[in-house]
């Protein structure tokens, strides 16, 4: 978690210090190590330095290269053998990345991507003023930017672009239909009219144009035919091996998000492993557990105790504040953008623990679930793949046996969810609560149900992890990642977020993911021995509502009638108290379900509007 800013004076022959200065004000939480502002002619440059690699002491951002373009960027290379080899810098190994991305764009121009893995957004600004902007497969570093006709602004978050004395002051009222409702589609708007996220696995050039070119997408319809499951699970554990060696690569101690699930206890357990055979420079692991004792639901307590146990985890728990007051507002203002979840705040706790402990970096178990649980579409893709008895198992197994339970399973999970994209519209109106322009800016009344998209892929199980990479939640969840540890000043990273095991996911066929026997199959026998039998096997996970319920009305206001959308005639409010009430019926009840997205929508643009429409009451 570095950070950085670009700003392009169009027209003009220098930025003027009255707009550099505050963008470098906005950055500075981003760089515990120090600002450093490079100027050439009509371009100003920031970077805000955090130290998370040993390479990373001796690097110096902006960097100019021999050929006088300038680079900066916030990026993590983890190819770096790879890259040294293949421009004969073998005998440089402390080469920061940096001045590897400058020879890779040397020698391979645009498409350095396709010979880079990790995690990077770069800004290049070669001579003569054109802008090249980069973002990794996955989308996790941020990169945002705003262009008008007299300024460019491209920077690591909305904080920085915001601090431009023009820039964006209005909502996006579209995007603030899609918050109320509960349904964020768009993966590239923000909350800002103007601003935009480059997505992920695209580059983009800035001239007198904005054009954007997709670089990569995971192979979905491409299947890998490996000669058993031993095979699958012998790629796996390499794969997984190296994914988390190469987030190892830091200074001191790495810090570890332990939920007590199969994804983060994964990442903990092999971290563990290599840095016990020196096979990492980190030098040591130190782990974190955000609790949550006021929500039993959310409470992991016991799985989490195991794999401290099992693992010998050196373990700190981080507890939820159940008196912390009204911040969203707060956020907002810091942020210049849509508030942190409601258990926000208690990883922005966890993040700062690990640094007060001397971790620069973060491991977490991000990723997991989209990749290597592919339960939701499992019957539809096995049926998909002609693989009928193994879907019929797998449909007597999820229905707990008889035979009428299983065909009904079969024929719910495994033949409607291959109907037709336009058979899934909605039979009753969508979010009904949602009124007035923020209703139709959204087009609510014409869409069709959340997540489903035109047919992009062939087969059942691409088509729907298409959908899950193009959905605005998931675009926006990686940055919200990079946001908490950002203010907590270490950098996240996400072993399951890695293109060479995504790759081999979205490869993978359904039946190696799904067996008779158990869902994710793949992750679970690659990850045998390694952690504890116990989590290996849980099939349960924790449900996080209460927690969300509980933040969502400590922060609306007494009366849903109060509040600016309400005022604004975006919601209403009968409606809203009643979706409020039925949630928090069927919490209490233990139920799952409620409606908690839209109503924690309601709290963001409410604050929203509180921060960037000051006239609204």
């Amino acid at each position: 978690m570095s950070g950085f800013a670009v700003v392009v004076a169009r027209g003009l022959t220098a930025v003027p210090d009255q707009v550099v200065e505050p963008i470098a004000e906005a950055v500075r939480h981003r760089g515990p190590d120090g600002i450093h502002v490079e100027t050439s002619e009509n371009v100003a440059m920031i970077h805000a330095r955090l130290i998370a690699t040993p390479e990373a002491q001796g690097e110096r951002q902006p960097f100019q290269a021999g050929n006088g373009t300038w680079i900066v960027g916030d990026l993590r290379i983890d190819n770096r053998a790879e890259l040294l080899t293949a421009l004969d810098l073998v005998d440089r190994p402390d080469t920061p990345d940096i001045e590897i991305v400058a020879l890779a764009h040397q020698r391979w121009s645009d498409r350095l991507v396709d010979h880079m893995i990790g995690d990077f957004a770069i800004v290049i600004v070669e001579p003569g003023g054109r802008l090249r902007c980069l973002r990794d497969h996955l989308g996790v570093k941020p990169l945002y930017y705003w262009c008008s006709a007299d300024w460019v602004v491209i920077a690591s978050g909305m904080r920085e672009i915001s601090a431009h004395p023009a820039a964006p002051r209005q909502l996006d009222v579209r995007m603030m239909g899609e918050y109320l409702s509960g349904w964020v589609e768009d993966a590239e708007a923000t909350a800002l009219d103007g601003a935009r996220r480059l997505p992920a696995a695209h580059v983009m050039t800035i001239d007198d144009r904005v054009e954007q070119c997709r670089y990569w997408a995971p192979p979905l319809d491409d299947r890998i035919e490996l000669a058993d499951v031993t095979e699958y699970t012998a790629e796996f554990r390499r794969r997984f091996t190296e994914s988390v060696r190469s987030r190892l690569r830091a200074p001191g101690p790495v810090g570890c998000e332990l939920t007590g699930g199969l994804d983060s206890t994964s990442v903990a357990a092999m971290a563990t492993r290599l840095i016990g055979q020196g096979e990492a420079c980190s030098t040591g692991l130190l782990t974190f557990s955000c609790l949550f004792p006021g929500s039993p639901r959310a409470d992991e307590q016991t799985f989490i105790d195991c794999a401290v146990d099992e693992l010998d985890l050196d373990w700190q728990p981080v507890v939820s504040d159940p008196n912390r007051g009204p911040w969203v507002n707060a956020d907002v203002a810091h942020w210049c953008d849509i508030p942190l979840p409601p258990d926000g705040p208690d990883h922005v706790a966890l993040a700062r623990a690990a640094a007060a402990n001397g971790c620069r970096v973060v491991l977490t178990g991000q990723g997991g679930d989209n990749w290597f649980d592919a339960s939701p579409v499992a019957l539809a893709a096995l049926l998909d793949e002609r693989r009928l008895g193994a879907a019929w198992q797998v449909a007597r197994r999820w229905s707990g046996g008889p035979i009428v339970s299983a065909a009904t399973t079969l024929a719910r999970y495994g033949l409607l969810d291959r109907k037709p994209g336009w058979l899934h519209r909605p039979r009753t109106r969508r979010a009904a609560w949602v009124t007035g322009q923020a209703r139709v800016a959204a087009e609510l009344d014409r869409r069709r149900r959340p997540a489903v998209r035109d047919r992009a892929y062939r087969t059942v199980m691409g088509q729907w992890r298409h959908e899950v990479l193009a959905d605005g939640y998931e675009a926006m969840t990686k940055e919200v990642l990079d946001r908490i540890a950002a203010a907590g000043g270490v950098e996240a990273r996400h072993p399951y977020l890695d293109r060479r095991l995504v790759e081999l996911a979205a490869r993978a066929p359904a039946g190696v993911h799904v067996t008779a026997t158990a869902d994710r199959a793949l992750q679970r026998s690659g990850l045998r021995g390694l952690v504890p039998d116990r989590i290996v096997e849980r099939t349960t996970k924790a449900a996080f509502n209460e927690v969300w319920h509980t933040e969502i009305v400590r922060q609306l206001r007494p009366s849903c009638d109060s509040i600016r959308p309400v005022d604004a005639g975006w919601l209403d409010p009968s409606a809203v108290a009643e979706l409020l009430q039925v949630t928090s019926d069927r919490i209490r009840a233990g139920a799952s379900g409620g409606a908690v997205l839209p109503l924690w929508g309601i709290v963001q643009v409410d604050a929203l509007m509180r921060r960037f429409a000051p006239g609204a009451r």
